[in-house]
């Protein structure tokens, strides 16, 4: 587990999230298989424009509405799925153990609001967990390039192998 970085883009980016910020957790590591006992924490997140804070999603105009993504992932009206809601988002398990995260997002997203990687971003940082949120000027629900192709390689050297190089939100 510390040689390993999750990397996940949409709903990727959100089973990444949770993964990368429960490790202590005895619950989500489960207690089947052959595994068991062993340390699930890992080094690192690189997380794509997922959702993160399902409690203030639930909230959003249509969010609740009958075929909703949210309705479709929580199985239900989502004022009877409170509590499954709030274990779902990354932003309940937060710890100053996590490991370090970088988010990258669009800031003209209109699937995931932008707003998902600032909370969770802002809520990394006031446990002191290291995080870096990458702003897509213009981006919107997708998006590639050589900054972002760099700015991982950046974060994997520093994460897995002690690169002095880290990044800022402006790298």
């Amino acid at each position: 587990p510390a040689r390993i970085v999750l990397y996940g883009r949409p709903a990727g980016g959100h089973l990444a999230s949770p993964l990368g910020d429960t490790a202590n957790l005895p619950a989500p590591d489960g207690d089947l298989g052959p595994h068991v006992g062993f340390a699930t924490k890992v080094a690192g997140v690189i997380n794509f424009f997922g959702p993160r804070g399902f409690e203030q999603l639930s909230q959003l105009e249509k969010a609740d509405v009958q075929g909703s993504a949210l309705r479709r992932l929580f199985g239900g009206p989502l004022g009877e799925k409170v509590g499954a809601i709030k274990q779902a988002s990354p932003l309940s398990h937060i710890s100053m153990d996590d490991p370090p995260f970088v988010h990258f997002h669009g800031n003209q997203d209109r699937i995931v609001p932008y707003s998902q990687s600032e909370l969770l971003h802002a809520a990394l940082a006031e446990s002191a967990v290291p995080s870096t949120i990458i702003t897509i000027d213009g981006g919107g629900h997708g998006f590639r390039g050589r900054r972002i192709e760099n700015t991982i390689q950046t974060f994997l050297d520093h994460t897995l192998f002690g690169a002095e190089d880290t990044l800022t939100d402006t790298t």
